[in-house]
């Protein structure tokens, strides 16, 4: 079945793209393909695990609301898949392609169409896997990329970040990390690690002060632009809206931190989480009874009684969940003896079948709760995913981690080793 799958699309790549030959004249290069080599470009696009990026433009090649080949140069384009995959050098590479339709729109049958034509072209050329995604940014394509034409990459070009559990400071300096970031100028981007909610004015002193010196530490060459990126809960959407954006017609309050870095001008990205932990902070962490994967029950103020608390909201589909779900297993390893309670609720109330196959496969050992949607909601104010509480001896809420990716293992563990020695402490004062 599948190798009949694939011989159709190949084929239907022929009959919709056509043969070489035709009206070279109108032919352009309607697509961006490139290596993904530097750990921003990963950031960029979400951890990807992709060796290559490609973006094909739509929107260049239609007319009159149809696909038209003539303005897709398509011996080019598999001449082009082929090459970048050559270049990557593995057995069997991955791409991750977006199509981008801007200010346009096809017949649903036909966009599957097209876009299986090009997925399968994409096979052809070499890649065993390919991702694929969509967007619909505007602007002209040809104005896009006449930003970057001129950008050529150093063979030994890296963007690794400076961190610490405040920020990660990358230097920008590969053409596609520009491209993803719509800005030929940028220096710089800036990872908060710690989310923006309803308490945020601006940064502090000590904020300040960090993230000067992890920006100092990369010694960029330049400093044209910087891009701020950081998650949002629902209340923080507007307060990082009033500090990084524009209001009113009004400069944005982060143009003095940005002066003071050294930088000529500014951007931010949110990721919006749709939660108000906020709300819960200082606060007894709310009950509740729910079905234990092992057999039983989960009572939480019975297994968290005394002791330091981690609870995680997730998921087995979420991707985010999965990066995390190993390390709680480890932090309940290593300190279940010393104080420590780590109870994961599934959220999604997935089935239990599925999250105790997920459990085999992943080997977790950490006590996971079934069926727990509603208490994420009604009582953690979760609607995405992954969101951990942590708690101190007393019960009660003191922090709080969105999101989850490689490295926010050590920030959680940090977290957790400076509880459970307050909480040792406490001890030696009664």
């Amino acid at each position: 079945m599948k190798a009949c799958l694939y011989v159709f699309l190949v084929l239907l790549g022929i009959a919709f793209f056509g043969r070489s030959g035709v009206a070279d004249e109108l032919k352009s290069k309607n697509y961006l393909l490139a290596p993904i080599k530097t750990d921003l470009q990963r950031t960029l696009l979400f951890s990807t695990r992709a060796d290559a990026y490609a973006m094909f433009d739509v929107g260049e090649s239609v007319h009159e609301a149809k696909f038209d080949s003539r303005h897709f140069d398509v011996d080019g384009f598999r001449q082009d898949l082929a090459l970048l995959a050559q270049q990557i050098g593995t057995a069997k590479p991955s791409l991750q392609i977006y199509f981008r339709y801007s200010g346009v729109s096809l017949d649903p049958q036909e966009t599957k169409a097209m876009e299986n034509a090009v997925t399968a072209m994409c096979r052809q050329a070499g890649f065993a896997r390919v991702g694929t995604g969509t967007t619909g940014e505007g602007g002209s394509w040809q104005d896009k990329v006449a930003k970057f034409a001129s950008l050529v990459d150093k063979v030994d070009a890296t963007e690794s970040p400076v961190e610490d559990e405040f920020v990660r400071v990358y230097p920008v300096r590969t053409k596609l990390s520009r491209f993803l970031l719509g800005d030929a100028d940028e220096d710089c981007f800036v990872e908060l690690r710690q989310p923006i909610d309803g308490r945020f004015s601006e940064f502090s002193d000590t904020a300040r002060q960090v993230i000067g010196q992890r920006v100092a530490q990369l010694k960029l060459p330049q400093k044209r632009k910087l891009t701020f990126h950081c998650m949002t809960t629902n209340a923080g959407r507007e307060s990082a809206q009033r500090y990084f954006g524009q209001l009113d017609g009004k400069p944005p309050l982060a143009d003095a931190f940005i002066k003071e870095l050294g930088f000529q001008a500014s951007t931010y990205s949110m990721m919006p989480m749709s939660v108000s932990p906020e709300d819960l902070l200082g606060k007894p962490a709310p009950d509740f009874t729910l079905d234990a994967l092992g057999g039983g029950e989960i009572h939480l103020y019975e297994m968290i009684h005394g002791r330091v608390a981690v609870i995680a909201f997730w998921g087995v589909a979420c991707g985010a969940c999965r990066v995390e779900a190993p390390h709680l297993t480890a932090l309940y390893n290593q300190y279940a003896g010393k104080g420590l309670a780590v109870i994961a609720v599934n959220g999604y109330d997935e089935s239990k079948e599925d999250v105790e196959q997920y459990v085999r496969d992943k080997g977790l050992a950490h006590p996971i709760a079934l069926m727990g949607r509603k208490v994420a909601e009604e009582k953690y104010t979760v609607a995405s995913y992954p969101v951990t509480y942590l708690l101190d001896s007393t019960g009660a809420i003191v922090d709080y981690h969105l999101g989850f990716e490689p490295g926010d293992e050590k920030v959680l563990a940090a977290k957790v080793a400076r509880l459970l020695a307050e909480r040792e402490k406490a001890d030696d004062r009664k």
